[in-house]
């Protein structure tokens, strides 16, 4: 997604727990922009990162994979510069087709268990996860809610296919339509903070969490 976005006068990073990810991600690189791209392979909360060094974050996907989506949150004000910019995106715990969506992956455990130990999600609110941006002095410029394909339907049509349905469902960005019937909620956000605020700022930044739904 960021790759795009990468161009002979930008420098990007791109952090991951998983080594063959990056691998991946290092073979899709230009090679004469290979020096404009670090990789970084660990954990975000730990990761050593400059304080106030991004113009841009993008955070998709990830809150409810992790054990403190507020640390996670918290992390990413700490990194990003004063008038940078977040993108993210969350699900919305408590929307009809989240709610599907587990029960749907609970009987499928059910009936043909993984290998693995089943991935327990944290539940997170957008609402909340806003309210801590918020608190943080950044203005919301936009959102745009949309849904993932149902279960089946990737087997059944091409990924141009679901996008163009999506499309159509949901419009495309700003004039967007069906916001009610999205469960994924994309998020862009802009820091209002001075480079002074950045530097005094002390305040602890706490998201609660209900067990319900994980």
């Amino acid at each position: 997604i960021s790759l795009p976005l990468l161009t002979a006068a930008r420098q990007l990073t791109l952090l991951d727990l998983s080594s063959a990810m990056l691998d991946v991600a290092r073979s899709r690189v230009e090679p004469e922009l290979l020096s404009n791209v670090e990789f970084v392979n660990g954990d975000f909360i730990t990761a050593r990162l400059a304080p106030c060094s991004y113009d841009l974050i993008l955070c998709l996907g990830l809150l409810a994979h992790v054990e403190s989506p507020s640390a996670v949150v918290g992390r990413v004000i700490s990194l990003l510069k004063p008038g940078g910019i977040v993108v993210l995106e969350n699900a919305e715990w408590n929307h009809p087709i989240t709610m599907l969506g587990k029960l749907y992956g609970k009987v499928r455990e059910m009936l043909m268990p993984s290998p693995g130990a089943p991935q327990n999600l944290t539940p997170v609110r957008s609402a909340d996860v806003l309210e801590m941006f918020d608190r943080s002095q950044f203005r919301l410029e936009g959102r745009y809610h949309y849904s993932l394909p149902l279960p089946g339907m990737t087997r059944l049509f091409g990924e141009q296919t679901l996008y163009t349905l999506s499309r159509l469902i949901y419009g495309a960005y700003p004039d967007h339509r069906n916001a009610q019937f999205g469960n994924e909620c994309l998020y862009h956000l802009r820091s209002l903070r001075s480079p002074q605020q950045v530097l005094e700022s002390k305040s602890s930044v706490c998201l609660n969490l209900s067990s319900a739904g994980s």
